[in-house]
């Protein structure tokens, strides 16, 4: 069984005209993923909330954006997931 998994997500291009999202040097959320694949999010945004997700596709498929807002995940182990491109 692996460890759990922290990152923190960054829109780079967020829609201008959306005052709930950070800067783009700002995170926007904050997650782990435990080692049954669950995905928790803590928002960091103007809105403040927490979410529970089954899996991390299921997180990205909502509120990935890829395409759009140029979304990079950081992950704890120094790797940076981009979602900048449609799966």
């Amino acid at each position: 069984m692996s460890q759990p998994r922290t990152f923190i997500g960054y829109r780079r291009t967020p829609p201008n005209q959306n005052h709930r999202y950070n800067t783009p040097d700002a995170a926007q959320y904050e997650g782990v993923q435990f080692s049954d694949g669950t995905v928790v999010i803590r928002w960091r945004t103007s809105s403040v909330s927490t979410s529970v997700w089954n899996c991390l596709d299921d997180f990205i498929a909502i509120h990935g954006h890829v395409g759009e807002y140029n979304t990079e995940l950081h992950w704890n182990d120094g790797t940076v997931q981009l979602l900048d491109k449609t799966a």
